[in-house]
């Protein structure tokens, strides 16, 4: 197994003093699983959309399987306030794209209310998103999916 740590946007801060005196970053888990064929996941904690996307996927993708956050983006009160931290399901999507991934899982949403969007709202806006997007990007409706709590899937 090789893990690849990768840049993304987002601010950091370990102990109040340090504001963006750390990384931050997203991790690439490749696996070789043959001779010839290695996988690859890539997990995403929060991110803003910056064009680092498309460097990664042409580094490193194609993505087996992509964990991209969709929710905790804000309304139009907070989310100029969140832009640069936090994406949005289209962000999300766009995302996916650029790493060129196969499978992509929205996550970090659901959970807490920690912006003004409706608990169930990035799942709506993701499925809204897919159904109008993804065949435009070559990829069918369940490339992007969302999992329930507790939800257990086999890929």
């Amino acid at each position: 197994v090789t893990m690849h740590y990768v840049p993304v946007q987002h601010w950091s801060i370990r102990n109040g003093t340090d504001e963006n005196k750390s990384l931050w970053g997203a991790w690439i888990v490749e696996s070789k699983v043959s001779n010839n064929e290695t996988r690859k996941i890539f997990f995403n904690g929060d991110t803003g959309y910056c064009e680092i996307f498309k460097d990664i996927g042409l580094r490193y993708g194609p993505i087996d399987v992509s964990f991209i956050p969709i929710g905790a983006y804000g309304d139009e009160i907070t989310s100029p306030f969140l832009k640069n931290q936090h994406i949005d399901p289209s962000e999300a999507g766009t995302i996916a794209y650029e790493l060129r991934s196969q499978k992509v899982i929205g996550m970090n949403w659901g959970t807490f209310a920690f912006t003004h969007e409706h608990i169930m709202g990035p799942k709506e806006e993701l499925s809204k998103w897919v159904q109008t997007h993804a065949s435009k990007v070559g990829f069918d409706i369940d490339w992007f999916m969302t999992m329930f709590h507790g939800e257990t899937r086999i890929f």
